[in-house]
């Protein structure tokens, strides 16, 4: 099934840290555009997206990299990290039950992913620096991938919608 594909077949929206307020620590009830039926609501989202053009397969990579994004969330919290160091760096918790799933989903390793939210590098001078960065620093840099991420996304939609007016 393609909650299975997508690893959410045992997750609901209160799962995940960005669908959920306080980071996933309040379990309140999702309510979108007056859905309380999330099952109904997805229907309609597939129906409109055929409707503007986007093929089964366009829908299921965006569907895949949003599900990614769900399980990226859940980095953001609590013991998504370890801290090394005394603190002065981190590194992804590899027994953090999302991390699997966001790697697998976003087609991403995890020494490239821990990379990309753990270090920064810039350039001083002539030479290319790479920094450690804390835990809650970290988790700011995945939040902003998401953000990132996210906006892509939105964005292609948008342009799709446009261009069908």
């Amino acid at each position: 099934t393609e909650r299975k594909n997508f690893f959410i077949s045992n997750y609901a929206a209160s799962d995940f840290a960005i669908t959920t307020s306080e980071k996933g620590k309040d379990k309140s009830k999702l309510l979108h555009n007056a859905y309380e039926d999330h099952a109904t609501m997805f229907g309609d989202l597939k129906t409109a997206m055929s409707t503007i053009g986007f093929t089964r397969a366009d829908q299921m990579e965006i569907y895949q990299a949003i599900c990614g994004l769900l399980h990226l969330s859940n980095l953001t919290l609590q013991g998504a990290f370890v801290e090394t160091n005394d603190g002065e760096e981190c590194m992804l918790n590899p027994d953090c039950s999302s991390l699997e799933p966001a790697l697998s989903l976003l087609g991403v390793s995890y020494e490239a992913l821990n990379a990309a939210v753990t270090t920064v590098q810039f350039k001083a001078v002539d030479e290319l620096v790479k920094k450690n960065l804390t835990a809650s620093q970290a988790i700011r840099a995945v939040q902003a991938l998401i953000k990132g991420a996210y906006d892509s996304i939105f964005s292609l939609l948008v342009d799709r919608i446009n261009s069908c007016i």
